[in-house]
């Protein structure tokens, strides 16, 4: 095998410099975001010159000639990426899952009441106070549900000053309104009607000389029943 003249060696060297060179200068072309950064030339006006040259440049250089366009020159950006597509239709619905399992039966609940008998008496509310269903049926067959307040009555002695005026308290709920109370200590001497709401509430004042005692209420309850107060005696003696 012959050997290359010594100008054959020198050519080929060189070519392999400038190749070396090129793939150098091309290894941040695009650069990191895909930017191809391009020159073209321009005449006095600004528009592209007849002989129309570009050329590409790349900013990460060193040399001047290589890394931004000449003043003859314009510059030009070119995105290697293509634009957004459009977006693609909505899918089909997937299927229904799968039915999930049974929960635990709860516990079971108290039994109702067999028939309208079994609800007299029942517990409920009125207002806020605590009260007792009635049950009635007429002839007709039509039912009525009553609810009617509890009736309470209740005496205390509340003393304030002993040797001048001893005072008393009483306090009555789930009253018929309308009916008549009577205050005794021991014989009544005091009368009133209960309001509509079937409440009565006040103090009761007696001379603490006269020794008053076995002070209570009398009246009527919702359920048109008599109803009478527990007795309390003088707090003065």
């Amino acid at each position: 095998m012959g050997k290359l003249p010594r100008r054959a060696v020198f050519v080929l060297a060189l070519a392999l410099a400038v190749l070396a060179a090129v793939a150098v200068a091309w290894a941040a072309v695009p650069d990191s975001s895909g930017v191809v950064h391009l020159c073209y030339k321009v005449d006095k006006t600004g528009n592209v010159a007849p002989d129309g040259k570009v050329r590409v440049i790349d900013p990460s250089l060193s040399e001047e000639n290589r890394n931004a366009c000449k003043e003859n020159e314009a510059s030009l950006d070119v995105n290697q990426q293509g634009p957004t597509g459009a977006t693609g239709a909505t899918g089909a619905t997937g299927p229904t899952g799968a039915t999930g399992a049974t929960g635990a039966t709860g516990p079971t609940g108290p039994a109702g009441p067999a028939n309208l008998a079994a609800l007299q008496g029942s517990p409920c509310t009125v207002d806020g106070q605590a009260s007792i269903l009635d049950v009635s049926v007429a002839v007709s067959g039509e039912v009525s549900l009553t609810c009617t307040p509890v009736s309470s009555l209740v005496v205390t002695a509340v003393q304030y000053n002993c040797g001048g005026t001893c005072w008393g308290h009483y306090e009555g709920t789930g009253l018929k309104p309308g009916a008549t109370f009577d205050i005794c200590a021991p014989g009544c001497f005091g009368q009133g009607s209960v309001p509509p709401s079937g409440t009565i509430s006040d103090n009761v004042g007696l001379s603490c000389g006269a020794g008053w005692s076995d002070l209570h209420v009398t009246s009527t309850g919702a359920d048109d029943q008599p109803i009478e107060s527990n007795h309390v005696n003088s707090p003065c003696g």
